[in-house]
């Protein structure tokens, strides 16, 4: 028998505080909840989307569900250490199911599948975009922007994501935000 729904709703609640970065020290302060970066998700998949279904919309929301059970594992850490994260996958995987009564990311459409997976990734993108701007530059986060501009193009979103990179990186440097310097930066007196 599964969950009541009460418990779903605990679960689904609780299941968005679990801190994103918290592994990343150059992150780790910025607090980013799941609850935060699925919204941000879900509006990006609204907003891109020509007719999105309210499954992909709840698909976005739910995504990383499963991270009350694992944790963000950290994408180094997952490429340093496979067996680990096909292991904490699986058991991710499970969570969101016992909390809405079946998988939310089950049965999607190819199309909805790649651009929530281009959402997460951008919103990801776009989070340390703003958050220390000096990350954008190293090569695992070029590589980053090269992988989102070339799936956009692939699904037809390329000026849109192209843009929204591009003008995202000018108001953050409107915004007069502090520039975080990087540790790199610090250590040679800059």
């Amino acid at each position: 028998m599964g969950l009541s729904v009460a418990h779903r709703v605990r679960d689904a609640f609780r299941a968005g505080f679990v801190r994103r970065w918290h592994a990343n020290p150059d992150l780790a302060d910025t607090i980013d909840p799941v609850h935060g970066h699925a919204g941000r998700v879900a509006r990006l998949v609204a907003l891109l989307h020509p007719n999105p279904s309210a499954q992909v919309l709840i698909a976005a929301l739910a995504h990383d569900d499963g991270e009350i059970v694992v944790g963000d594992l950290s994408a180094p850490f997952k490429r340093e250490n496979p067996d680990i994260a096909i292991a904490a996958d699986a058991m991710e995987a499970r969570h969101p199911a016992r909390i809405w009564g079946a998988d939310p990311l089950a049965n999607l459409e190819p199309f909805d599948r790649d651009l929530l997976k281009l959402c997460d990734r951008l919103d990801a993108y776009l989070w340390v975009q703003k958050h220390a701007q000096y990350i954008p530059a190293q090569p695992a986060w070029r590589e980053a922007r090269d992988w989102l501009l070339s799936e956009a193009r692939r699904l037809e979103l390329g000026p849109v994501v192209h843009d929204l990179i591009a003008a995202h990186a000018v108001d953050v440097r409107a915004e007069g935000l502090p520039f975080r310097v990087s540790p790199q930066a610090v250590s040679e007196g800059v």
